[in-house]
């Protein structure tokens, strides 16, 4: 093929030797587009131009050569088109609303434009994208509308802006994130994620000094203390009488107790002013329920039915404390800290049956009732089970007399106010003044007072207050009627099966436990360092009773508890 032969495929005549492609427009006008960019060597710059409307967009792409003697060859290249070179790619747009857009962070735009602002700059970075006059934007011709005579002699859409044969772009390069800068238009704001501050006024509470001394002590004593100490000194500076003693005196002590718990009751000054004026409480006051009292003190206190009781002051109308309170968490852990003691030496007492016994071994004995006496200790919960034939006073003083030779004096003895207890007390007590009015040692006096039984009988008609013992009955009581039924036995066999049955629920655990776990805690760990062994006696449940001697009928009684 000659350099002047013109080859023509599907309507494009393509000239070999000046490398020109010609078409047909609409039969106006013959139009030539150059194919070779002119490229020898060096850096190729492509220029891309954008550009849309309602119904068309635009995208318009050209290339920028730097030829030999130091000119640029500008071409078209393409027209809605993609390039997948890895080359430096220049983005332009005459919308300085979208440029804006493009220079923000996509979460802080709306949800419609940040998804499409997030979808170009995955294509082109921010930083490729700049600003271009309308009238220097070739893509503008195509997304306005334009006649195909015009766009032949449109020099703007096939050569480009004139500032793309400039040696340097820097000029006409303007990069979003200046436009986004420059331009204040409420359109852009429209798509801007507004975020409202709220600024609210609050003031931190002010603790007072007795509130901030009760979270810097440790205990309710030292508080009490630490406050005496405190109001002495206040009352010192106002008189010249100084105290004879360094210690504290009862009255102080007394004063301070009171004080802090005033201002505990703080919580309460609106019942506690109704209170004082003789008015009726709120009917949405916390205490109503309490029918709360003010003593001399001017303390609230709860009210109620026990004012009639011959209790003391104290136990009938307790304090009222808010429980959040730190003081008051300091009062509880006061009462109720553990103090040491051995086992049974605070003791509660109680008894349980009637059971049937037999008077002697034999057909057809005489038989009477028996009745189980319990003690139980309150801080180890061991049991000690002794067998007595009657409710009597003098009865109940022979479990009394084995219990302590077996476990030791206790200190103290809790029980109901039965009046075989009421009895024994009254004939200790006689015992008591006895002894001291024979011997006037003051030796001997001290040692009775330090050894001697203080008893204490719970609230009449207020069994929950045994709640410790009443448990124990209930354990003890109920299964013994379960294994017995209707067997009846002698005093000896009664007695030992309660010393074993005493064993056995000494053994148990003290604590929720799996039945395989054989490292639990037990009264009897707390008694003897270990469990309670038993001597086995085999298996008697299968033997008929007919056939078992008098020993074994007992036995076969305990594997059954």
């Amino acid at each position: 093929m000659s350099k002047d032969e013109t080859t023509k495929v599907l309507g494009i005549h393509w000239k070999p030797d000046p490398d020109i492609l010609v078409y047909n427009v609409n039969l106006i006008e013959t139009a030539e587009v150059k194919r070779h960019l002119g490229y020898t060597s060096g850096p190729i710059e492509l220029h891309a131009f954008s550009d849309a409307s309602i119904k068309v967009y635009s995208v318009v792409v050209y290339s920028r050569v730097k030829l030999p003697d130091g000119s640029f060859e500008v071409c078209l290249l393409a027209a809605k088109t993609r390039v997948a070179i890895p080359i430096t790619i220049h983005a332009w747009s005459d919308s300085t609303i979208v440029l804006a857009w493009l220079s923000l962070i996509p979460s802080k735009l709306k949800t419609f434009v940040a998804n499409r602002t997030a979808e170009i700059l995955e294509i082109i970075p921010r930083h490729a994208w700049h600003h271009v006059n309308t009238k220097q934007n070739p893509a503008d011709c195509a997304s306005r509308g334009m006649m195909a005579s015009e766009l032949l002699k449109f020099d703007l859409w096939w050569k480009g802006p004139e500032w793309l044969h400039d040696d340097d772009l820097n000029l006409v390069t303007q990069p979003c994130s200046q436009i986004s800068s420059s331009v204040a238009d409420d359109r852009i704001n429209e798509e801007v994620k507004t975020i409202t501050l709220i600024a609210m006024g609050y003031t931190l509470p002010v603790k007072s000094v007795i509130d901030e001394l009760a979270d810097r002590t440790s205990s309710w004593l030292r508080l009490v203390r630490i406050m005496a100490c405190v109001l002495r000194f206040i009352r010192s500076r106002g008189s010249q009488h100084t105290p004879s003693s360094i210690s504290l005196y009862f009255e102080e002590i007394f004063e301070a107790r009171t004080y802090c718990v005033q201002h505990v009751q703080a919580a309460f000054e609106d019942d506690g002013e109704r209170l004082k004026n003789g008015r009726p409480l709120r009917k949405d006051s916390k205490l109503r329920t309490l029918s709360p009292i003010l003593d001399n003190n001017g303390l609230l206190r709860v009210g109620g039915r026990l004012s009639n009781s011959e209790l003391t002051f104290s136990a009938k109308h307790p304090v009222i404390m808010p429980k959040t309170h730190r003081i008051t968490y300091l009062i509880v852990e006061n009462e109720h800290r553990v103090r040491q003691a051995y086992p049974f030496q605070n003791t509660g007492c109680d008894y349980a049956g009637p059971m049937i016994l037999k008077v002697y071994k034999g057909r057809n004995p005489r038989k009477e009732k028996g009745y189980i006496c319990l003690f139980v200790c309150m801080v180890t919960s061991a049991l000690h089970l002794e067998l007595a034939t009657d409710l009597s006073t003098e009865t109940f003083l022979a479990p009394l007399r084995r219990f302590i030779s077996r476990r030791g004096k206790c200190t103290e003895l809790f029980s109901d106010n039965g009046r075989n207890f009421v009895g024994v007390k009254r004939q200790l007590n006689e015992m008591e003044q006895l002894l001291r009015s024979q011997l006037h040692n003051d030796t001997i006096e001290q040692a009775l007072a330090s050894e001697g039984i203080k008893w204490n009988f719970i609230p009449p008609h207020a069994p929950h207050w045994g709640g410790k013992w009443e448990s124990a009955v209930r354990s003890v009581k109920m299964h013994l009627h379960r294994v017995l039924g209707n067997a009846t036995l002698t005093f000896e066999q009664m007695h030992t099966l309660l010393a074993q049955v005493e064993a056995v629920v000494n053994s148990r655990p003290l604590y929720s436990t799996s039945d395989t776990d054989l490292g639990y805690l037990s009264p009897a760990h707390l008694l003897i360092g270990r469990l309670y062994t038993l001597v086995p006696e085999g298996d008697l449940g299968t033997v008929p009773t007919n056939r078992l001697s008098y020993w074994q009928h007992s036995q076969s009684l305990l594997p059954g508890f």
